[in-house]
């Protein structure tokens, strides 16, 4: 569920970067700036939400591959689980 909720914030701060660039740069043209001025201009002025998306980017990367390692630890612990069960086949599981 953290890797969801990590993906969806990355997605909104995504989101939130676009319209800003989007605003900002029809803001710089509207003021008869050069078309590299106002790019420059829209950089600047996002560039605390870029670092915003930046963050929850690589969070939601750390949550994907803690996830995986935990897949991987999950699936290495049945392999021995199944592989304890059949060496002991006469073992009754739990108590009678």
């Amino acid at each position: 569920m953290k890797v969801h909720r990590a993906e969806l914030e990355y997605l909104e701060a995504e989101r939130a970067l676009k319209h800003a660039k989007a605003t900002r740069y029809l803001a710089h043209r509207a003021e008869k700036r050069s078309i590299k001025d106002a790019e420059a201009l829209t950089v600047l002025d996002t560039q605390k939400l870029r670092d915003t998306r930046d963050n929850t980017k690589a969070a939601w990367e750390y949550s994907r591959t803690f996830l995986r390692a935990l897949e991987s630890t999950l699936s290495g612990l049945q392999t021995q689980a199944a592989g304890i069960r059949a060496a002991y086949p006469n073992v009754q599981r739990g108590l009678p």
